[in-house]
């Protein structure tokens, strides 16, 4: 895939979830495919975007490689489980 965006304050993992929400009818949950390994900033540039998506559209991002799927557990749910 290439999309032509000449935005540089967007990483391509926004770009990608952006190109999803535009070409979709609205996502229930996404899996990224082997989006973490490498440089730790951009592992962490990805976890940013995806908490910045699901805040703003409420739609799930996962994470899944070979060994292991991870998704963001916000500090809303541990507060409440915490009075529980």
């Amino acid at each position: 895939m290439v999309a032509k965006d000449l935005n540089q304050d967007t990483t391509d993992f926004d770009k990608a979830l952006q190109f999803i929400l535009d070409k979709s009818e609205g996502p229930t949950s996404i899996v990224a495919m082997n989006s973490f390994g490498g440089r730790l900033d951009h592992t962490l540039a990805v976890l940013n975007s995806a908490h910045a998506f699901e805040m703003k559209y409420r739609y799930s991002v996962q994470f899944m490689n070979e060994s292991c799927i991870a998704r963001i557990i916000y500090q809303v749910l541990l507060q409440a489980n915490q009075h529980n």
